[in-house]
């Protein structure tokens, strides 16, 4: 990317006089990262978009139910101004950014299996197909605009973490379930079907027992698997 957000000015943006008052007394940056993350209008379904901001900023702004209705459409076309800007300067990836390059894809199933070893609950279904977007989600400005994912070296220290803190059975079915050679989408059925269990119940059975094994190490793994 060429430019950094953080430059970013309210005045840059030639944005209505509606979203210029919406944005008083909020972090323009904490607006520009919701663009990013695909959280506004018109890259999330519109109601939702709006759901998401009202939430997150209304004690700020001190708006009450009853102001609801009204600044649904200020909202929406907040979130239209805030990514045609982004994406004319070029600060905002596309989906496609995510999800064709294979490093971060992969990192994001790293991501997910950080969150699930920490529960020692097994990853649904959403979670192990779309698993980048929870990732975006983690990234402050500077890793937004830099970081590609983990480098080589570093998928090598994990993957040399997991072989000798995990039996070669859980290595090789967490290997599997969460995609960390390829990132490819992997069904709880394929696990199924791989492992030769009877039935997906079992199969998310085995993989809770992985997880708890990974879970001994997770102060260790955590550390290993911070964004730098």
């Amino acid at each position: 990317m060429q430019n950094s957000a953080r430059n970013v000015t309210v005045e840059m943006m030639n944005l209505s006089e509606e979203s210029k008052a919406l944005l008083e007394g909020i972090p323009l940056l904490d607006v520009i990262m919701m663009a990013r993350q695909h959280r506004m209008a018109p890259d999330r379904d519109y109601s939702q978009a709006f759901n998401i901001f009202y939430k997150k900023f209304r004690t700020v702004k001190g708006w009450t139910r009853s102001d609801a209705h009204s600044l649904r459409y200020d909202i929406v076309n907040l979130g239209r101004e805030v990514n045609d800007y982004l994406k004319r300067e070029n600060l905002i990836k596309s989906k496609t950014d995510f999800s064709d390059n294979q490093r971060f894809v992969i990192s994001s199933k790293i991501w997910a299996l950080r969150h699930c070893a920490r529960t020692c609950h097994p990853i649904i279904h959403s979670g192990n197909k779309y698993s980048y977007w929870d990732l975006v989600l983690e990234l402050d400005c500077d890793q937004y605009e830099s970081w590609e994912g983990y480098s080589d070296q570093k998928l090598k220290e994990i993957d040399e973490f997991l072989i000798s803190h995990l039996s070669p059975y859980n290595y090789k079915l967490l290997s599997y379930r969460y995609s960390l050679k390829d990132g490819k989408f992997v069904r709880r059925k394929d696990v199924a079907e791989k492992f030769g269990f009877n039935c997906e119940t079992t199969a998310a059975n085995y993989e809770r027992r992985a997880l708890e094994e990974l879970h001994e190490s997770l102060d260790e793994f955590l550390a290993l698997t911070e964004i730098a």
